[in-house]
């Protein structure tokens, strides 16, 4: 609902700012870009009301047609955090500069162009209604030639018959007048940024073909930003989304000289922290996963100065950038973290993208993507094995039949209700994750003791028995999540569960609930748990916050004789999808150990990936 009453008062502010009648300006009048290292600015501080402070944030700085030099500094402020994608508040930011200038015609522009959809985030009809508003108004007003024409290709994306349904068709007629105007003022860098951004809005997320190669409407986006960077080689904009188009293809490391400009050139301030943490995309993917753990932790330490001085409170639901980008980076942290082989930052991340993010608010609006973070925390105390720390989480009442299990291994007495309320808000895929963490957990421990090797793995069958019941529900597979469905991520999760207990547990092959899955021999479950994962379509970060593979890579060692050879070959491939991570490369140095063959190399890549860990990793897959 705040978010809905924000844009209820922009609704109306529009309606109530006059604009005056004035001739179009020429093109001798145009705007330039430039990075000046001074611009003045108004000098509130404060979020005292629901429009923007001065936020200091950089040197970006676009000139634009105003009487006013605060309504200028709070465009360069709403153009800065428009290319951080921190949209609601370069709303907040332009309503400031209106107030300043209500004749302001780019100030129009800006608003419409930030109540955009975008890769992200698709259109809401509270937003369209304020953006049709918005540019219905625009009729007369004054302005260079590239404002002009920069205002009716807007125009054009928010006629007065577009509807949610319909949206696609206008944001390719705004993609095409945003192409014509890239032609002509082609030394306009922001220009060529907006029409890269306006490509790549036709097609979110579907960037290449199926060999790999861009779209040929995509080809023209990275022209559009390679011609942005020639022109400003630090230009916000031009370089975050340059990130995103080339994060997803054959060769991210193409990406990183922009990835690394980014870094060095990014504007380190409040309300900038996604700018910060981009960066983080393409070092993951070339595992550098320690400068990708840097620039989350960066993001989101900005992050939080931006809502303390915004007065935003972390646990309360405070609008799209908070639920969805001060989240991501949790995520992104998590799974950087853990390919570092930090624990402890690892499980923390995790438990405060549980405490501090309403993900199923954002669910809905991102086609359910977060929905799977639920069990993120579980999935982490597995990678490091921790398993008691599973065992002490009690599912919710209504699903848990523990109960029946007579002397356990730990009763539902002595277990903790420790799920949060995203967790409970979410009990089916939930509940059904923590069946499958605690199957694991059980299953793991019966190789680690021979004392109450029954038991416990009677305590696994019984957690397998409630996985398999809620993971076959055509209600909860069915459930999108973005590009997957929830059964795809379950599928995983049962192959992994059943690659474990095959192996540990072989005497509970003839349970009557277990006999009909686990029929076949253990290596071929792990197996298909790496099919099913390497068939899922590219996440930032993945949606399986593990990479099975060194797992299947780590059951081989285990067996006798270890099949050494066979493992090598698989933990080279994992390398391939997850460069120099050092779980993989403990277990390349292991298996080539076993072959008698040179692993030094290996191993010093080992301890370089290794160095800021917190565990001693003796194979590789807890």
């Amino acid at each position: 609902m705040t978010v809905f009453y924000f844009y209820l008062w922009v609704f109306a502010a529009v309606g109530i700012v006059p604009i005056k009648t004035h001739i179009f300006a020429t093109p001798e009048n145009e705007p330039f870009l430039s990075f000046s290292d001074t611009v003045k600015t108004p000098t509130e501080s404060g979020c005292t009301d629901s429009l923007s402070p001065h936020l200091e944030l950089s040197t970006y700085t676009r000139n634009i047609t105003t009487v006013s030099n605060d309504t200028q500094a709070y465009v360069n402020q709403a153009l800065a955090l428009a290319a951080a994608f921190n949209h609601d508040e370069a709303l907040r930011s332009i309503q400031k500069a209106l107030l300043y200038d209500s004749e302001c015609a780019m100030c129009r522009w800006i608003m419409a162009y930030n109540l955009s959809p975008n890769i992200n985030r698709p259109l809401t009809q509270e937003k369209l209604k304020v953006a049709q508003n918005t540019m219905d108004k625009l009729t007369q007003f004054k302005g260079t030639a590239v404002e002009t024409l920069l205002i009716y290709a807007m125009k054009k994306r928010f006629a007065s018959n577009r509807t949610t349904e319909n949206g696609y068709l206008f944001d390719q007629e705004y993609a095409a007048e945003m192409g014509k105007i890239a032609n002509r003022f082609q030394k306009d860098a922001d220009v060529l940024a907006w029409y890269g951004q306006a490509l790549m809005e036709t097609s979110p997320w579907k960037y290449y073909d199926r060999m790999g190669k861009l779209l040929p409407a995509m080809r023209r986006a990275k022209w559009a930003f390679d011609s942005a960077l020639t022109l400003a080689p630090s230009h916000p904009l031009a370089l975050h989304l340059n990130i995103h188009l080339v994060e997803p293809s054959n060769h991210p490391c193409d990406g990183l000289d922009v990835a690394s400009k980014l870094n060095l050139t990014t504007l380190r301030r409040i309300g900038m922290g996604h700018l910060v943490h981009m960066p983080g995309h393409i070092y993951l993917r070339c595992g550098q996963y320690d400068r990708s753990s840097k620039a989350n932790a960066d993001g989101i330490r900005l992050d939080k100065e931006y809502f303390e001085k915004c007065k935003i409170s972390e646990r309360s639901y405070n609008g799209y950038y908070h639920e969805l980008y001060y989240c991501h980076k949790h995520a992104f942290l998590i799974f950087s973290a853990s390919m570092e082989g930090r624990r402890a930052l690892s499980t923390a991340t995790a438990q405060s993208l549980i405490s501090k993010c309403h993900i199923n608010v954002v669910a809905k609006e991102l086609q359910g993507v977060f929905q799977t973070y639920v069990s993120w925390p579980w999935q982490t105390f597995l990678r490091f094995g921790n398993w008691k720390a599973i065992l002490k989480i009690l599912p919710p009442a209504s699903t848990t039949s523990l109960s029946k299990l007579e002397n356990g291994l730990h009763s539902p007495s002595k277990q903790k209700r420790v799920l949060s309320r995203e967790q409970t808000q979410f009990p089916n895929y939930g509940t059904v994750m923590l069946h499958f963490a605690q199957g694991f957990a059980y299953a793991s421990l019966a190789s680690e003791t021979s004392e109450n090797h029954t038991q416990i793995c009677m305590q696994a069958a019984n957690s397998y028995q409630q996985f398999h019941g809620g993971a076959q529900d055509p209600r909860i597979r069915g459930k999108h999540v973005f590009m997957v469905t929830m059964g795809t991520l379950l599928d995983i999760a049962k192959y992994t569960l059943l690659g474990r207990f095959a192996a540990n547990c072989p005497e509970f092959s003839t349970f009557a609930y277990i006999n009909k899955s686990l029929s076949r021999e253990p290596q071929w479950y792990w197996e298909k748990a790496v099919f099913t994962q390497d068939r899922l379509p590219y996440m930032e970060p993945p949606y399986w916050p593990m990479n099975v593979r060194s797992c299947l890579g780590a059951f081989l060692l285990q067996q006798e004789p270890p099949k050494a050879q066979e493992a090598e070959k698989v933990f080279l491939e994992d390398l391939k999808h997850f460069p120099e991570n050092g779980w993989s490369l403990k277990g390349l140095m292991i298996s080539l150990k076993l072959q008698k063959k040179p692993y030094e190399e290996v191993e010093q890549r080992f301890r370089r990936a290794w160095k800021n860990s917190d565990i001693l990793l003796k194979s590789s897959c807890f």
